[in-house]
């Protein structure tokens, strides 16, 4: 019975090792966009501050904040020709929603009740 689990197990490991990309290494000081855990957009961005542990980076808010992220919900953006390795703190925009925005995606008449009576 053991034996089957463990064979089992090892063939879905490789399975999902096999669809696996490995992405490479942010370098500190590299502008990078952020993904929005609840509505998948790539709205914010910031820069690379360090990387305490594989695959997860701190990132610089525009604001002054850092923020830990995973990885793969960080992109690099592109530098331009024109654009210096590090660029000014004002030229970064960044989309903020309102909280209806992500409360009413996916709830009911409960959770529209709810977020009334909290807003």
């Amino acid at each position: 019975m053991r034996r089957s689990v463990t064979v089992t197990n090892n063939s879905e490991t490789e399975q999902r090792n096999s669809r696996a990309r490995q992405l490479p290494i942010l370098p500190v000081d590299n502008r990078v966009r952020i993904q929005d855990p609840v509505n998948k957009r790539w709205y914010r961005s910031g820069t690379v501050v360090a990387q305490p542990r594989p695959r997860q980076y701190d990132i610089r808010l525009p604001n002054g904040r850092v923020i830990k992220r995973n990885r793969i919900f960080l992109r690099p953006i592109p530098a331009t020709e024109g654009e210096a390795t590090a660029p000014a703190a004002d030229t970064t925009t960044t989309l903020q929603y309102p909280i209806a925005h992500h409360a009413f995606s996916n709830g009911g008449p409960q959770r529209r009740h709810k977020l009334k009576t909290l807003l």
